[in-house]
């Protein structure tokens, strides 16, 4: 019971602060540009990332090889870069469009996860599909307001 208790109180953490993003992304766009913006944000997450692969890296009982190794830094830069891209992407379009449209089209990743397994022959389940339509329209109502119209900023985010 404690348990399910934490990973409830984790999940609304989670939530609390995903939302809030999009608020003090909104608001650091004030301030500073959105390419700071990012460096800040990237080399902070990289700082803890790395503390946590180090722990990771000395706790294992396994040794790694040097191609092993290689492999790893090169998926981490394919993959950090991507994640850069993206992110840019967002701060420009959250600077042309409204914090709450950026929200819902960011969070409708999570309505399009089932749907990517097409690609992988693996189709989701009828309870899994109707959840996700069911997701997006929610996700509707509580970011929009007014009209759903399709600015530049839109399609960057």
């Amino acid at each position: 019971m404690r348990n399910s208790v934490f990973h409830i109180l984790c999940l609304f953490v989670t939530a609390f602060i995903w939302g809030n993003g999009f608020v003090a992304q909104s608001v650091a766009m004030d301030d500073i540009g959105p390419w700071l913006f990012t460096f800040s944000r990237s080399l902070l997450a990289a700082f803890f990332i790395g503390i946590l692969a180090i722990v990771q890296l000395k706790q294992s009982k396994q040794q790694l090889t040097t191609v092993q190794k290689k492999n790893m830094i090169f998926g981490g830069v394919v993959t950090g870069t991507i994640l850069a891209a993206g992110t840019m992407f967002q701060q420009f379009g959250v600077m042309q469009t409204s914090v709450a449209k950026a929200g819902f089209l960011t969070a409708l990743y999570c309505i399009f996860v089932p749907f990517f397994g097409f690609f992988t022959r693996k189709k989701p389940s009828l309870r899994v599909a109707g959840s996700a339509i069911l997701s997006c329209v929610g996700l509707y109502l509580l970011c929009m307001r007014g009209s759903f119209s399709l600015s530049q900023g839109d399609t960057l985010v």
